[in-house]
């Protein structure tokens, strides 16, 4: 639809032809006084854009760190299960030298872990027990070699975590 009146004019509701002001309201014009004033300079977010994003980074940091913290613990766990299977390579070695094991495992044969407390070894009529612990965990692991078991561990030479 083609309107008889410029934009500036027809807009303000005055007469068509009649300008409001010299070089307004003619045809080719492109300023427009009353989307002037309302021109808004958008060069960031706002407010409510922000806020869903803080929203969206909190519920993934809500469902991320529980499985993150679940991580380190298996880690420590692992950590002291490689130490006990290390224990029982070395008692074997001391074992096939001194027809023995032993509760004092030389440090040059056996050092453990980082954090990992013990192991505390116990000699058995026929094997040893032994069993450690982390300090960043409340949780403890234990293996044993012959018949006296450690719990938890239920297994000869399998080391097991409770």
């Amino acid at each position: 639809m083609i309107s008889h009146c410029p934009i500036v004019t027809c807009e303000l509701g005055t007469a068509a032809g009649t300008p409001l002001a010299p070089g307004l309201g003619q045809v080719g014009s492109t300023v427009n006084p009353v989307t002037e004033d309302k021109a808004v300079n958008r060069k960031g977010f706002t407010l409510i854009e922000l806020l869903i994003v803080v929203v969206i980074i909190g519920i993934l940091a809500a469902i991320a760190i529980p499985k993150f913290a679940n991580t380190k613990e298996k880690a420590y766990l692992a950590t002291m299960k490689s130490d006990l299977r290390n224990l029982i390579t070395a008692e074997e070695a001391y074992f096939s030298d001194n027809t023995a094991y032993t509760s004092a495992i030389p440090v040059a044969n056996y050092t453990v872990s980082s954090g990992v407390t013990g192991p505390t070894v116990t000699v058995t009529a026929n094997g040893f027990t032994a069993s450690v612990a982390h300090n960043l965990t409340t949780k403890t692991c234990a293996i044993f070699v012959g018949t006296t078991a450690l719990a938890p561990a239920t297994k000869e030479g399998e080391p097991k975590c409770t």
